[in-house]
């Protein structure tokens, strides 16, 4: 363990060896932003309603006359697309109204008792929650660790927001002086969760994009060190990402968090932006459904992948045990109608070695450093590419990370309501919470730290927001000051021992496949 770098701030956790290049970095480099504009901040609508009122409006998604709905309804994506989405409250109703985003544009008009629904309001999304929390744990860090809060990076938010609204967040953001808001007029892209009450399953609606006025300036920013590219509607920015950082920005960095955007394209399409980018964070489910979506048969039809995958039969979705169409996610039915439609297995040790594969797919197309696949309660998968200093050539190592252990989960519930808060499980940001813990090491490291300490550090900061009915770390603060500060002193005391045991007992052989080529049979 080294000692913080200053006796003027008390701490009771010294910096960790595993966190060391904390103490080396140069400040002026690490700073992030956010690359979406148009679609970054999304009002976030949640109903939970009981079984009976979410099992009819199950049935009428099922039967709405929308190409584009029934279209993820068959690939098994979550996300429904909609041209807009409005919601009324009165004192006895809450009343939605759901268009399509089709040509012919199909209305979904669904009502729910005000005595037995239960509304929540809040400004999410991937690239919301994803900066805001980064910045959080940072500071969150630094504070547990004692080091001196003006060397935080930043992590610079473009909120789009009208006028009246941007105050109310900037109001929010206050304890955090390394988040930075840059408000940009206009109107947020919309999402709204139907949640069962009884089983937690969710039918789930979103807008593509909000509304930006271009009369008014967008505020300009001096390209920080880290990216962080998001799930945009389309390749557009994608395309622009590639070309900008190939061309102009190749000593800055690419994170990105892949969404279901760009799964119903298919991975062919960004094979570019792939290319340039250093980090991506996935699930599993998303990852299997994105490759298998490729043009290529040498890529969908990889012969490790369907090694260990499990055809798939309508009418098993039951017997799966998932009961509803927006829980089976990781399920791409091909379009070619003579190859099989294949799913994820139930067993464990598959699932481990379909995820490799997903992430050795990914490097092969160009993720030039750390891929990070997570599977629900099942281990992540970290996939780590270096330059061995002895040879000069790039190596690669994978690791599996289980999940925080119950007691350590039983420690984060009881922080919990020793704040006076109840404990109530929602996966929702979880994900974005993971993006946000490898973006925030990257920057306070200097983009010096090992994946392990990543995914072990990730893992205590998703349990707390899995714990709390809100998905995002500022939010949860609002209501739970410090909690995460206390969660990240949690994570660290014996960070060092539990990242030592990951190297040297959770490395994984890496998996070998068929060589087609005669060229590459021939060359050493």
């Amino acid at each position: 363990m080294q000692e913080r770098i200053s006796p003027t701030f008390s701490a009771a956790v010294c910096v960790p060896e595993s966190l060391s290049f904390i103490l080396k970095r140069e400040l002026e480099d690490c700073d992030v932003v956010s690359t979406s504009i148009e679609c970054g901040t999304v009002e976030d609508i949640r109903i939970e309603v009981p079984e009976e009122e979410f099992r009819a409006v199950e049935q009428k998604v099922a039967a709405l006359r929308s190409p584009s709905i029934q279209e993820k309804i068959e690939q098994g994506i979550p996300k429904l697309p909609a041209r807009t989405i409005d919601i009324e409250e009165t004192a006895r109703e809450i009343a939605l109204t759901i268009v399509s985003d089709d040509p012919q544009p199909a209305v979904l008009t669904l009502s729910f008792a005000a005595a037995t629904a239960a509304v929540h309001r809040g400004l999410g999304g991937g690239a919301f929650n994803t900066t805001v929390d980064s910045a959080i744990i940072n500071l969150a860090l630094y504070r547990v660790l004692g080091l001196p809060e003006n060397k935080l990076p930043k992590a610079h938010l473009y909120l789009t927001l009208p006028e009246d609204r941007v105050e109310l967040v900037r109001e929010q953001a206050k304890p955090f002086p390394n988040l930075d808001i840059l408000w940009v007029d206009g109107k947020p892209r919309r999402s709204v969760f139907i949640k069962n009450r009884a089983s937690g399953e969710e039918i789930y609606f979103s807008t593509p994009y909000g509304q930006v006025n271009l009369d008014r300036p967008i505020p300009t920013l001096r390209t920080p060190r880290f990216l962080l590219l998001h799930n945009q509607p389309d390749d557009l920015i994608f395309w622009d990402v590639a070309v900008r950082v190939r061309n102009d920005l190749a000593e800055h960095s690419v994170v990105w968090s892949v969404g279901s955007n760009q799964i119903r394209d298919g991975i062919d399409r960004y094979a570019s932006p792939i290319g340039v980018c250093e980090t991506m964070t996935l699930n599993l489910g998303e990852a299997l459904a994105w490759i298998r979506k490729s043009n290529s048969p040498c890529i969908r039809n990889d012969d490790v992948l369907l090694a260990h995958l499990e055809e798939y039969h309508d009418g098993e979705k039951n017997q799966r045990g998932k009961t509803s169409f927006v829980r089976i996610f990781g399920i791409f039915k091909s379009d070619l109608k003579t190859e099989k439609t294949l799913v994820l297995p139930e067993d464990p040790e598959k699932r481990r070695i379909a995820a490799q594969r997903c992430a050795d797919i990914l490097h092969r197309i160009g993720v030039k450093e750390s891929v990070f696949i997570t599977d629900g309660s099942n281990p992540t998968i970290a996939s780590f590419k270096y330059e061995d200093k002895k040879t000069g050539k790039r190596k690669k190592v994978q690791y599996y990370i289980p999940i925080i252990d119950p007691q350590t989960g039983a420690k984060i519930d009881q922080l919990i309501q020793s704040a006076g808060r109840s404990v109530s499980r929602d996966a929702t940001g979880c994900g974005d919470s993971y993006t946000a813990t490898v973006l925030a090491l990257k920057q306070i490291t200097g983009n010096r730290v090992y994946p392990t300490t990543i995914a072990i550090l990730a893992n205590h900061i998703a349990r707390l927001v899995y714990a709390m009915p809100f998905s995002n770390l500022m939010e949860i603060e609002a209501h739970c000051p410090g909690i995460t500060e206390k969660v990240v002193r949690l994570a660290l005391e014996n960070l060092d021992e539990v990242n030592a045991h990951c190297r040297e007992h959770n490395a994984l052989p890496l998996l070998q496949s068929a060589v087609h080529s005669l060229i590459f049979k021939a060359l050493e």
